[in-house]
């Protein structure tokens, strides 16, 4: 089963000091996923990520020489609805921060597989220059996530090679969010291509884990013998195999 995206949501703000933020996706169908990405001008710990029942986190808290934080949390849904998520920090010191969530279907139950992120320099616009380092997940038909922050100035890029850019009301103009499958499992890092030469960006990647395809089964009709206006029935031999999620009749 290949994952697609069902809907995203974002808050932002530059006004704080905050210690909490809460970000909303509304009519979630239950198996599906929601992924959420925090991105802030402070450090240390999160104390918590929740809508009621708790989120894990994809690797751990990324702490940017920048002054930037980047985290990356997941929870299988159980039932349809309303959920607003919950990040709680153990202080009041997130001067701003960007709080983005997705809906995905077609992820595993614990689909976490991998995070990266990483403080660039005075990058150039040379395709996919904006990077956020590579991880290796560790199947076939990863979802790969980016996420990045110009830090220099209020400036868009594109989507790296083979990614596909979302986009909503609540993203500051200075963020981008990206995504691709990856066919074949093998080291990958979130590019983006930047807008002016000489910025300096922040960028993340997270690998997340998408449910096998269902199998192949053909079926093979037996040898069948019947009189002259008679009826016969048509047996079947069913030969499994994986990949596809396909019923085939020979």
């Amino acid at each position: 089963m290949a994952a697609s995206l069902v809907q995203a949501s974002a808050v932002a703000t530059g006004a704080g000091p905050v210690a909490s933020a809460n970000v909303t996706l509304n009519g979630v169908l239950a198996t599906n996923t929601i992924i959420v990405k925090w991105l802030a001008q402070r450090s240390g710990a999160i104390t918590s990520v929740s809508d009621g029942s708790a989120y894990t986190i994809n690797g751990s808290i990324a702490n940017l020489a920048s002054g930037y934080q980047f985290a990356a949390y997941s929870r299988q849904i159980g039932s349809n609805g309303n959920y607003t998520i919950t990040i709680t920090l153990p202080a009041t010191d997130a001067f701003s921060y960007v709080f983005w969530a997705e809906e995905w279907s077609g992820l595993t139950a614990t689909p976490a597989d991998g995070f990266a992120a990483q403080d660039q320099a005075a990058v150039a616009t040379t395709t996919d220059a904006v990077t956020s380092g590579n991880i290796t997940p560790s199947q076939d038909g990863a979802l790969i996530t980016g996420f990045t922050v110009d830090r220099t100035q209020n400036a868009t890029t594109t989507p790296g090679t083979g990614f596909t850019g979302v986009t909503h009301s609540g993203l500051p103009g200075n963020n981008r969010v990206e995504y691709l499958v990856q066919a074949t499992a093998a080291a990958i890092a979130a590019t983006f291509t930047a807008q002016f030469s000489g910025d300096n960006w922040s960028t993340c990647v997270s690998a997340w884990k998408v449910k096998p395809p269902g199998p192949k089964i053909t079926l093979q009709p037996l040898p069948q013998k019947a009189a002259i206006g008679g009826t016969a029935t048509i047996n079947y031999a069913a030969t499994v195999s994986a990949g596809g999620g396909s019923v085939t009749a020979q």
